[in-house]
């Protein structure tokens, strides 16, 4: 990939519309991520992390140590990267629990010669190097959801607490939440709103947390509460 990088960047001054790449790093992506391969000159790779999207890419077996210059669009028609030959990029200032898309066009950096037939540089040949558009990939990715909002409790009797909280903003795609006491996993996979802990200790505090998980993963941020119980008699 260094050689694709520097072969190309090499290039740049004559290739029209090469951009300064403002990649990031590839990084091994997680399990859940949306992997798009199939247009014969790319694998590319994105996955959503809280309010941005990772993407990164290669070249395809077929195109290993060829000159490529990839050019990264967004669905709603933003252009983030020009033409450059970075392997990474990540899409900034996103909205939580959203669905983006995203397009990677490949092209291929090809030599041509030309042979001037008139005046005095009759005779001579000029390389120039142009781009072949060589194929297009298209992945969704949806982003990491919020905390959850108003989380409270609601009441509480006996050993017994009632917290309540209002779904996380931008709520558009399908979360679930989890809610744990001292590490301990209380319920999984809730989908409204509220949960009663019972067998509480009276005199004590115990804090309920709420995660919340959409089909990216979990909130990089989760909600607390204290339940303060009434004094031992």
């Amino acid at each position: 990939m260094r050689r694709v990088a520097a072969l190309a960047l090499a290039l740049g001054f004559m290739i029209a519309g090469v951009g300064v790449p403002s990649a990031t790093a590839e990084t091994t992506p997680p399990p859940n991520a949306i992997i798009s391969e199939g247009n014969g000159a790319a694998v590319f790779i994105g996955y959503g992390i809280d309010r941005a999207v990772n993407l990164s890419w290669r070249p395809t077996k077929k195109y290993e140590g060829a000159a490529m210059l990839f050019q990264v669009q967004r669905g709603d028609g933003a252009m983030l990267e020009s033409r450059t030959a970075a392997a990474a990029f990540r899409d900034f200032n996103l909205l939580p629990n959203t669905a983006y898309g995203y397009s990677l066009i490949s092209y291929l950096a090809v030599k041509k010669s030309y042979t001037i037939t008139k005046g005095p540089s009759k005779g001579q040949t000029i390389v120039r190097t142009l781009t072949k558009r060589v194929g297009t990939n298209r992945i969704t990715v949806l982003t990491l959801p919020s905390m959850v909002v108003n989380l409270k409790v609601a009441s509480i009797a006996g050993d017994t607490a009632t917290i309540t909280w209002e779904p996380p903003q931008y709520a558009q795609n399908p979360v679930t939440y989890t809610v744990t006491m001292g590490g301990n996993v209380m319920a999984y996979g809730m989908t409204t709103g509220s949960y009663t802990a019972t067998g509480l200790a009276c005199g004590t505090s115990p804090a309920l947390t709420v995660i919340v998980e959409n089909a990216a993963g979990q909130a990089p941020k989760n909600a607390a509460v204290a339940a303060k119980m009434p004094k031992c008699p």
